[in-house]
């Protein structure tokens, strides 16, 4: 007996193969003669057993058409404790049977292949169900386990295509390789608590499984254990387990939801591989490891809140997750690996790592709506393909990067402008980005290089430049100075340099780069325009400070759809915040202030010695000394000043324009009879020398 068992063990030993192990020819029982002090064979009625000093075992059925079978419990008034090595394999006419309780052990193949089974009840006294020893029952139904079951071995009921719900006993503490695979009509699974290992492929197959609770002392669960449980809805892995191996809820085409507990470390590779109806995945927070395509092909999966602990991130880990659309992660990564959102068509907002140094080939690979990235100021390497086909608008490489790859905007046709803050980036090839790309990069380095090999505009970055606290453009004369209308948002440095509006990077000539440069300025504080640029810049009403429209105003001047500067329109009198031109002190400039300007130089031609603060401050009957008695009248970078005379038979009316540009900023209309016994000869000749002096 003991060497049956040998050469049974050693047949179990030799078998392998994929995720349910084919049996097929095997052996016939081998004879082996023994002495009758070991055992003694029994013959009762179908049934064969050896019968001990202490125990009898069935050793064979041999009944073809008897299909409800008790097996008895004693054999020559021995307990039968064994059911030994095939002993009803391959009986196809047997369909139910009970196991007494005074059976310990199902030996190996016992029940293989009984094709016809639907019932069998395992007695209370069973401790092993040994490996295939129910193997291809396909048509077995009803499972009924006894309460002492400790071991269920390799395949033991693997293949039991009809098996619908079994309970494991609480006493069940070991599952081996391939237990239950392939029980496709399995719904329901009640594991044993003592349970603390999942074995390879243990539910592998089983494609009706809804739902299962895993055991609360489980602490590993090994590759393929629930591979193409194409019914799991939903997979909760409690804080005890530690250990995932790859594959193991791989091809689970309905799991919706996962929870991975905070025992665990690493998410192995292909772990939810093709999960694509998987739409939300609570990570635990001591995960440091996500292995490669870990989560590949989950198309469902909106959002990705990776740990903060996570330190690698395998290639293709997310690649052609979808629906995708925002990822965080922690600042304890420092590498993406390859492919690692490739194919995340839906993707338009990521959070890279604050410590990541190397982006790895094809990371963001036709995500087609990511529009935007911010690259780290850590990374020293994009390899290559990184952005191939994406929807970048703007590519901004941080001064920390030293190498960018092949073809890394190939194909990114939402693409307008790459800024490269390295000013000696080594460009190992082609980035394959269209010619109209405009690239932004100092003088006299590797991204200008770039730019006028393949083509693309250039755009110098510059230092920052010296400011004012306020944008304005001040010509001053004795008596007329310009100023802002307000307080701009965007700073604009004064300067005495010559000005060509629109051009913006002051090369001469006024084209799209200007205006391109502007809107990146806007967008970006990173971006540098020099001091007269930025006046240059100023385009639409002139020192009302920068922004889009003056952009905008850039590109119609280019297209010939308007002129720059344009001035400000108005026919009522120009309101400023400041005191400028409120010649009466009244804080309100309007007509009367134009009037008293007139009547001050109507009076110093008949010789008026006084000052105009000191005539604002006569006509008040006060003595009116502030700022607003600086005479300030427009805000154009150009002031003249026009006077013209209308004569009436009675009544001279007096028209004072201030104008910039052709357009009326101040127009106001003084009747000669207004002024203090100023009769037209001499209001006429002043009025000539004072147009005279200021032309």
């Amino acid at each position: 007996m003991k060497i049956n068992k040998f050469i049974a063990a050693v047949m179990a030993l030799t078998i392998v193969g994929g995720s349910v192990p084919f049996i097929s020819d095997i052996a016939p029982d081998t004879v082996i003669t023994a002495s009758a002090a070991d055992y003694k064979e029994l013959k009762s009625g179908d049934f064969t057993f050896y019968v001990y000093s202490d125990h009898a075992e069935l050793k064979k059925y041999e009944a073809k058409s008897v299909k409800d079978i008790t097996i008895p419990s004693e054999a020559d008034g021995q307990p039968v404790t064994i059911i030994c090595n095939g002993a009803f394999r391959d009986n196809s006419s047997i369909t139910a049977v009970i196991i007494p309780d005074s059976v310990v052990t199902i030996e190996p193949f016992a029940f293989y292949n009984c094709s016809s089974i639907t019932d069998v009840t395992v007695g209370n006294g069973v401790k092993t169900v040994s490996n295939y020893a129910f193997y291809s029952c396909n048509n077995l139904v009803e499972l009924t386990l006894g309460n002492s079951v400790v071991e269920i071995g390799e395949a033991a009921f693997a293949g039991c295509e009809s098996l619908t719900e079994v309970t494991l006993p609480a006493t069940v503490s070991l599952l081996k390789e391939n237990a239950f695979s392939n029980c496709s009509a399995l719904v329901a699974c009640t594991l044993s608590d003592e349970i603390t290992v999942l074995p390879v492929n243990a539910f592998s197959g089983c494609k009706s499984l809804r739902g299962i609770t895993l055991p609360k002392n489980l602490e590993s669960i090994e590759d393929n254990a629930f591979r193409e449980c194409s019914a799991l809805k939903s997979i909760t892995i409690p804080d005890s387990v530690k250990t995932i191996k790859p594959f193991a809820f791989a091809y689970c085409s309905s799991l919706a939801k996962a929870v991975i507990g905070k025992g665990l470390g690493t998410i192995p590779s292909y772990c939810f591989y093709e999960c694509e109806k998987l739409a939300e995945v609570t990570i635990g927070e001591n995960v440091t490891e996500i292995q490669d395509s870990a989560f590949s092909g989950c198309s469902s999966l909106t959002e990705a809140a990776l740990p903060d602990k996570l330190e690698i991130l395998g290639s293709s880990a997310f690649m052609g997750c979808s629906s995708l659309t925002k990822v965080t992660m922690g600042n304890e990564l420092t590498t993406l690996n390859d492919s690692t959102f490739s194919g995340c068509e839906a993707l338009t907002d990521i959070t890279l790592s604050k410590k990541l140094k190397t982006i790895g080939n094809n990371n963001f690979r036709n995500c087609i709506k990511l529009e935007s990235i911010a690259i780290p100021d850590t990374v020293s390497v994009i390899n290559d393909w990184v952005f191939y086909g994406s929807g970048l608008k703007r590519v901004e490489l941080p001064k920390s990067l030293k190498t960018i790859g092949t073809y890394n905007l190939y194909d990114c046709n939402n693409l307008k402008e790459l800024v490269v803050y390295n000013p000696n980036l080594v460009f190992k090839s082609d980035l394959g980005m269209d010619k109209t790309v405009t690239i932004f990069g100092y003088a006299d380095s590797t991204a200008q290089e770039y730019a006028e090999e393949h083509g693309n505009p250039f755009v110098t970055l510059t230092e920052e430049p010296t400011t004012t606290t306020a944008a304005t453009t001040t010509t001053t004369t004795s008596t007329t100075t310009t100023t802002s209308k307000t307080t701009p948002s965007t700073p604009v440095t004064t300067t005495s340099k010559d000005t060509l509006y629109g051009d913006v990077n002051c090369d001469g000539v006024v084209d799209i780069e200007d205006a391109t440069l502007l809107k990146s300025y806007l967008a970006d504080a990173k971006i540098k325009i020099s001091p007269q640029g930025l006046i240059n810049a100023d385009v639409y009403h002139p020192g009302l400070g920068l922004d889009e429209v003056d952009a905008d105003f850039i590109m119609k001047s280019i297209n010939g759809e308007a002129s720059i500067p344009v001035m400000p329109k108005t026919s009522a009198p120009v309101q400023p915040t400041a005191s400028f031109g409120d010649i009466n002190g009244d804080d309100i400039i309007d007509g009367r202030d134009a009037t008293m300007l007139l009547t001050y130089y109507a009076k110093t031609s008949t010789g008026y010695k006084g000052t105009l603060e000191q005539f604002a401050a006569e006509q008040k009957g006060d003595a009116v000394t502030t700022a607003a008695a600086k005479t300030t009248v427009t805000t154009t970078a150009t002031t003249t000043a026009k006077t013209s005379v209308t004569s009436a038979p009675k009544t001279t009316i007096l028209t004072f324009q201030v104008t910039g540009a052709g357009n009326p900023v101040l127009t106001t209309a003084v009747k000669v009879d207004d002024l203090n016994n100023v009769d037209d000869s001499w209001q006429q000749a002043a009025l000539d020398e004072w147009l005279k002096n200021r032309q």
